[in-house]
């Protein structure tokens, strides 16, 4: 018996040693982790996210932009999509978010996120083929909340998706399950 507990402890401690994030994922749920420090790093990435949206929308989704954006390729693809989509139409959107507010972040795990933000923006369509952009329509407010999903990968949070509802909105649960799959 005296060799099967050894054993035990042995591998217990040579998977501590050799799995870098094992410290990290004990102290995480024992409640002993720096979530205030995540919690910051997670605000920034949604803060860089919709700062870099917004020049990639006005620039008319200039390619060199899609680098700068901390999402996952799905994300910057369905982006870039919805730009072309845009030009095709002769159109470009113009948009500047006025002001945010984080409602909640929840950490599922050392490397799961999900967050939700109160969001005013301010949009306008404007001509894609005028270097002076004439309007297309009149500049709007739009009020959402907007749930996003961040993974931690190479050392930093990006956007795995996101949802966008009207404030009002009801939403949808998450899905843990298909979530910590990404």
């Amino acid at each position: 018996m005296k060799v099967c507990a050894c054993a035990v402890i042995l591998s217990v401690f040579a998977a501590f040693i050799t799995v870098p994030s094992a410290w990290d994922n004990l102290r995480f749920k024992i409640g002993n982790y720096d979530i205030e420090g995540e919690t910051a790093l997670v605000k920034n990435a949604i803060r860089q996210f919709s700062a870099h949206i917004a020049g990639f929308y006005d620039s008319g989704g200039a390619a060199a932009g899609l680098n700068t954006i901390p999402a996952a390729n799905m994300v910057k693809r369905r982006i870039a999509m919805d730009i072309r989509d845009l030009i095709d139409k002769g159109k470009v959107l113009a948009i500047d978010r006025d002001k945010s507010s984080v409602k909640q972040i929840l950490f599922a795990d050392l490397t799961h996120a999900v967050a939700v933000v109160d969001e005013d923006w301010f949009s306008q369509y404007q001509d894609a083929q005028l270097r002076a952009r004439k309007p297309l329509s009149a500049k709007k407010a739009g009020f959402i909340t907007v749930r996003y999903f961040l993974k931690k990968m190479w050392s930093r949070w990006i956007i795995i998706d996101y949802e966008v509802y009207l404030r009002d909105d009801e939403m949808m649960p998450v899905p843990f399950e298909q979530f910590l799959q990404w």
